[in-house]
């Protein structure tokens, strides 16, 4: 074909054949990232509110228009060859009556300054395929039509990453050569992309530069491959050639307007390394055009300043200047957020680009930035917003640094929007949310969906695709409505009946729910594609609906909590908020309870609540909070009741929701915050609780209850230093703050502190004698100690059933009578009380003697007194005749309840540990009461009449002295059955190793110091033996695990220290280990089982105490007693005797499943068969008037 002599005979042509134009933005070309990458490189550029721009190779002005909506004081002007995208876009302009916006159709030779002077110029990538003339004009307008203090933007393609180019070129120039139209000749170039991409032969070198620039071709209109290859004789140019003649014409290069892609660091460290050593002393341009050698570099996105300015641009990018940006981000978070702590996550955008991160702060940092989209946060309140509580504490904390390393981190991946001033979003005053202006959509049938493209204020394109109702929805954001009339709107307009419901308390899916859900699920995407705008309250405003709205997900309720939080704060509390009159109402009403001190239900009430709070009484505070809902259904004193209320009954979902409420009210209440953070936790979700509570403490730091509940959230991932150091503060905070106490020596227990444990325990009595729950956790703490004498530990018990004794009977003067008909042969009702009818060593034992029970003759009732059931719990329920949950329930109350079940007989299988109800044991509710596996020792209490033991366990007369109780011996007292998935039995590992492994399954709280020295001490014994230990929680327990065995001179290479995990690589871990030590004088039971059938014995003490028996019993009674120890001497002795004797562990191992198959004493029938004849025995007693009595069970 005949080539235009011109650039303007090409645009006439192009116009004549109508050959499709659409511009695409690019966020790097646009005012807010040249001004913010400008500042980096320590140049100054003009404000964006009064800017000038001008932009050569405008197309359409779809680059213009996002900064024209944004910066309405602005003028922006653009300019390019072709008239037919400038009529399009003039004609969008019109419809958008944008007054600050033009195009035009212009030769570039033909630009003077009469069009004016210009803040920004951009320049698109003509300059790389136009003549010569028109390259010199373009660097003519970047000098003369550049302001003082203007900035410009080329984009080039650049050598040696455009080399593909010129092969493509070549090929198109070719295919085209007999073309006589510019329509044919594109048509012939096109057509070559399919070769140049699945044509291409594997072994073809340039394949994925090709693949890439093809796939990059198919993204533009035909006329920038006419212009950019049939008509150019030269794609591209090396960037010292390119950068010499902006140079000549009196530019400055600033550097890239993608900053990081200037930095070797970004390439990774062997990148950094030989580039900093080639490109040693060599100027700026010279250093880049190294750098692109190196990372083959297709695309030059230069800065140009007037010469004049040179000497104030920084060399490379000053990454400490991040701090003066704002940033923006918004990527969903793919993997789940249970915890904080979790320190990997994945992420993706709405365009499908993923991320992944390694760092805590960099993923705080995110989901920040993520709760804040499509605003900006700056670095003051990015450093707010993300900072742990736990970091507050320390003055000296480096937090800033590791947020600007994160910043770093997301800038250098290319993973952030940012800007120098507040971003395109923050300046929005609408109060409600409003759609983007500007965006266009492809109609299609009534069912089908609509397609939706436009452009951000980030200059980002979009497109998406909506249903009828969405399509409907947008189309009325238009900041006008507020989300509800939003979907009460979608109701009438689809003719669907709207039905209201109140908040949370109806579970119907009415038609109004549905519509609510619609707008949320709408806004939602909306938000996620950056097309809605808004002021802070307009959002705030939205996300209060949402919370509210019916979801059938609590982890997507939870997505709008944040967000609501950061749009109702201050940025000096990490928030976006400028509303001080709607902070100042809320912040100036705390004080460290955070209640409010006007607009509340009267004092009368409030305190009446909180003395039923003291007492536990929720079941009780539940129906006044509830009216109080309805009587000041605008203050949150009703609803944060009614859900600590709700929350403590066990019906945390339900306790969840009406805390939503309040928070929706109060989104940054201190107190609301911290009782949704203890929900939280409760339910196991405890990224979000620590989000709540680390809330809490941001805006009341005095907020002692927020920092105890944080505790419990740390405490429940086994970050015990960590939950200390909470509570050590709340103490300070206030020093007579029994919570705090009492769960500070839990921690210590957990810790192996023992001394310390109790010494807190006791502070929290001092406080408040009458909470027996601590008092049993000291009972528990101390039967641990091994320095504490049997007897100083039974009177300890005693101490406690007298307490408990004496407040059952101010509470209830005259004891309760039982009206149970005396007829030694009737059905018997038993019931059993426990906190741990889930998935718990509790529950497997009782288990397969509620299955093997003759239900002709025994009627079981179960009360569940702890906060959790899960699907354990469901399948315990099909045992009994009648469950109750008793959580929230007062010890009365439940007394009165089991009272009138006519309970014959009532176990207690919880002993002194967690979810105990032994003070309700003391009002006696059955005739009959036992207590039974839960705890390995005595309750302490007068009422409780038999405790139920083995005789292997605890021989007749033996420890009868250490109970209150009359003790009923069985020939054994827990059927055990494995787990239906166990792996097999392995090989003695030792036989093929040079080591032979120890190990303990413990909980690691069971060993103090006497059990370390004596195991090191085998270690000792046994040359090149290594200690297997699991159930370890993290790196906190490892290193103190370590270093407590270096006190011992173990070195670490000897300890092999595994994490707690699921029941099947628990199960594993034993084909690791030879032969298994215990701990004492608490010793295992269940670890025990599991071991044997393992194949793995236990070497064991015989204790003076119950608790110190199990093991001992459990290796007795399948034939054993050679593993089992009477001293530590002997105990260390047998250790490394067996370690002598692997033969022979070899043939236990292989035959211990045949044998425990065997032993029938251990099966669910046999245990059945002996504890119904032990009811049988004690029903007996009661009935003939006798006082309780010891007795045996013969087999």
């Amino acid at each position: 074909m005949n080539s235009p002599d011109t650039i303007d005979q090409l645009a006439a042509e192009s116009t004549a054949d109508k050959i499709a134009y659409v511009a695409q933005p690019h966020f790097y070309t646009s005012p807010i990232r040249i001004r913010a990458a400008a500042h980096l490189y320590g140049v100054e550029t003009p404000a964006l509110d009064q800017a000038r721009v001008l932009e050569l190779g405008c197309g359409n002005g779809g680059n213009l228009l996002p900064f024209a909506l944004a910066y309405p004081g602005s003028t922006a002007v653009g300019i390019d060859l072709w008239p037919e995208p400038i009529h399009q876009g003039n004609n969008h302009i019109r419809d958008l009556a944008l007054k600050n916006l033009s195009l035009h159709a212009l030769p570039f030779t033909s630009i003077d300054q009469s069009i004016g002077q210009f803040d920004y110029i951009i320049v698109h990538d003509a300059f790389t395929w136009a003549p010569s003339a028109t390259r010199e004009a373009i660097l003519r307008i970047c000098r003369e039509n550049l302001s003082e203090n203007g900035i410009a933007y080329i984009g080039t393609h650049t050598y040696p990453g455009w080399k593909a180019g010129d092969t493509l070129r070549d090929l198109m120039q070719m295919h085209s050569h007999a073309a006589s139209t510019l329509k044919e000749a594109v048509n012939s170039a096109v057509a070559t992309l399919g070769l140049m991409s699945d044509g291409l032969a594997p072994k073809n070198a340039d394949a994925i530069a090709l693949k890439t620039l093809v796939e990059r071709f198919r993204e533009h209109p035909d006329y920038y491959i006419n212009a950019e290859f049939l008509q150019s004789e030269k794609t591209s140019f090396y960037f010292v050639e390119f950068a010499g003649a902006a140079m000549q014409a009196g530019l400055a290069y600033v550097g890239d307007a993608e900053p990081q892609d200037e930095l070797s660091t970004t390439y990774g460290p062997n990148t950094q390394l030989n580039h900093s050593l080639l490109a040693m002393g060599q100027p700026k341009i010279m250093r880049q055009q190294y750098l692109d050698f190196s990372v083959g570099r297709q695309l030059h996105k230069s800065l140009f300043v007037h010469a004049k300015r040179a000497g104030r641009i920084q060399p490379t990018p000053d990454l400490a200047r991040l701090v003066d940006l704002h940033w923006a981000c918004k990527y969903s978070r793919t993997t789940p957020d249970s915890s904080l702590s979790q320190k990997k996550a994945h992420f993706k955008d709405a365009q499908g680009n993923k991320l992944y991160l390694d760092d805590l702060v960099t993923i705080s940092v995110v989901n920040a930035l993520n709760d804040a989209w499509p605003l900006t946060l700056s670095f003051q309140a990015l450093k707010a917003a993300t900072i742990s509580a736990l970091d507050s504490l320390n003055p000296d904390n480096n937090h800033s640094e590791l947020v600007l390393q994160a910043l770093k981190t997301l800038f250098q991946a290319g993973a952030v929007r940012y800007s120098l001033d507040t971003g395109p979003y923050n300046a929005s005053q609408d109060i409600y949310l409003t759609a983007l202006a500007g965006l266009t959509h492809t109609h299609a049938s009534e069912d089908a969906l609509t397609q939706f493209t436009g452009v951000t204020l980030w200059h980002d394109a979009i497109s998406f695709n909506l249903d009828q109702s969405s399509t409907f929805l947008l189309s009325n954001v238009d900041g006008k409505h507020t989300p509800p009339q939003l979907a009460a709107k979608l109701c009438k307009t689809f003719g669907v009946e709207e039905t209201q419901v109140t908040q949370h308390n109806d579970n119907t899916k009415t038609s109004r729910a549905k519509a609510d859900r619609v707008v949320t699920q709408t806004i939602d995407f909306l938000r996620q594609f950056g097309v809605l705008t808004g002021s802070c309250r307009a959002w705030a405003e939205y996300f209060t609906t949402a919370l509210l709205a019916d979801s059938e997900e609590l982890f997507h309720v939870l997505n709008y909590v944040s967000p609501l939080i950061m749009f109702s704060s201050q940025p000096v509390f990490g928030g976006l908020s400028t509303n001080n009159q709607q902070i100042n109402s809320h912040a100036q009403t705390h004080n460290s309870q955070g209640r409010l001190k006007d607009k509340t239900p009267g004092s009368a009430v409030v305190l009446g609540i909180a003395k039923l709070k003291y007492k536990e009484q929720f079941r009780e505070i539940e129906p006044i909070a509830r009216e109080l809902t309805i009587q000041f259904p605008s203050d949150i004193t009703g609803w944060s009741e009614l859900g600590m209320a709700q929350v403590h009954m066990g019906n945390i979902r339900e306790g969840t929701n009406a805390l939503f409420t309040a928070l929706s009210l109060q989104p940054t209440h201190p107190t609301i915050l911290t009782n949704l953070g203890m929900a939280l936790q409760m339910l196991g979700l405890y990224g979000p609780a620590i989000s709540s509570l680390s809330s809490a403490v941001r805006f009341d730091p005095q907020n002692f209850t927020a920092w105890n509940f944080l505790a419990n959230v740390y405490r429940a991932q086994n970050k015990t230093w960590d939950a200390a150091r909470c509570l050590e503060h709340a103490l300070k905070i206030n020093p007579k703050f029994f919570d705090a106490y009492n769960n500070l020596a839990n921690v210590c227990a957990e810790q192996m502190r023992l001394e310390e444990a109790v010494k807190n325990y006791r502070h929290a009595l001092e406080l408040r004698p009458d909470y027996f729950q601590t008092h049993s956790n000291m009972l528990f703490t101390l039967s641990h100690d091994e320095s504490v004498d049997p007897t100083d530990l039974f009177e300890e018990h005693r101490k406690f059933g007298r307490a408990v004794a004496a407040a059952a009977k101010s509470l209830s003067p005259r004891p309760l009578v039982h009206s149970n008909s005396t007829d030694p042969e009737r059905m018997l009702r038993i019931g059993f009380v426990s906190g741990d009818l889930r998935q718990h060593a509790v529950a497997n034992f009782i288990e397969p003697i509620w299955n093997a029970i003759d239900k002709s003759r025994y009627e079981l009732y179960a009360y569940s007194t702890g906060p959790k059931e899960d699907d354990t719990s469901k399948r315990l329920r099909t045992y009994v005749h009648k469950w109750t949950s008793s959580t929230g329930m007062s010890d009365k109350t439940l007394a009165d309840t089991i009272l009138s079940d006519h309970i014959d007989i009532l176990f207690d299988l919880s002993g002194h540990t967690a979810y105990n109800r032994l003070p309700m044991f003391a009002f006696k509710p059955a005739p009959i009461q036992i207590s039974w596996i839960g705890y390995p020792g005595t309750t302490g209490l007068a009422a409780m009449d038999y405790y139920i033991a083995t005789k292997n366990f605890a021989p007749p007369g033996l420890f009868d002295a250490q109970f209150t109780e009359k003790l009923v011996h069985l020939p054994s007292a827990a059927a055990f059955e494995p787990d239906p998935n166990s792996p097999v039995v392995n090989a003695l590992p030792g036989l093929n190793n040079e080591s032979f492994t120890f190990g303990s399954f413990n909980r690691v709280s069971k060993a103090g110091d006497a059990v370390f020295a004596l195991w090191a001490g085998i270690l000792k014994a046994v040359p090149k033996s290594r200690l297997l230990l699991g159930n370890m929680h993290g790196a906190s327990m490892t290193q103190e695990i370590t270093a407590r065995f270096a006190q011992h001179n173990i070195e670490a290479d000897r300890l092999i220290l595994c994490d707690r995990t699921t029941i099947n690589k628990y199960l594993e871990l034993h084909h690791r280990v030879d032969l298994l030590l215990d701990t004492f004088p608490y010793t295992g039971g269940t670890t025990t089982f599991h071991g044997l059938w393992m194949g793995v014995p236990t070497i064991t003490l015989a204790g003076k105490t119950l608790a110190g028996r199990s093991g001992a019993a459990i290796m007795s009674q399948y034939g054993l007693a050679e593993f089992v120890a009477n001293d530590q001497s002997e105990y260390l002795e047998k250790a490394v005797n067996w370690a002598q004797r692997q033969e022979d562990l070899s043939v236990i191992r292989s035959s211990m499943r045949e044998r425990i198959e065997n032993n029938a004493t251990y099966s669910k029938e046999f245990i059945a068969k002996i504890t119904e004849r032990a009811l049988r025995k004690t029903w007996e007693i009661w009935c003939s008037g006798k006082n309780p009595e010891s007795f045996e069970v013969e087999g």
